[in-house]
């Protein structure tokens, strides 16, 4: 006997739900707002460096500062993506 199993019958079918227009909105409207609160820190703290560097008495390592503060900056995107990914993405927007 010959027991062949229709693939097309075994699979098990999940419809996505789909997402509102309002919901869409509400949805990039958070992700601009978190883009405009990452983008306002490196506008504020850029202008307060000169004087971070000369409260702490060492202004001719601005450049320095200048490049650690970026690299973190940059170092820490991929690292919130995969805390995202792993304790979920609302979780770590608001801790963020």
């Amino acid at each position: 006997m010959d027991q062949t199993v229709d693939n097309r019958s075994t699979r098990a079918t999940t419809a996505t739900p789909s997402i509102s227009e309002s919901e869409k909105n509400a949805i990039i409207g958070g992700v601009l707002l978190s883009m405009l609160l990452a983008a306002l820190d490196q506008t504020i703290v850029a202008p307060a460096l000169p004087t971070i560097a000369r409260a702490l008495g060492h202004a001719e390592y601005l450049p320095w500062i200048v490049t650690g503060y970026l690299l973190t900056a940059t170092a820490m995107a991929p690292l919130y993506g995969k805390i995202s990914d792993v304790y979920g993405r609302r979780p770590v927007i608001y801790a963020a």
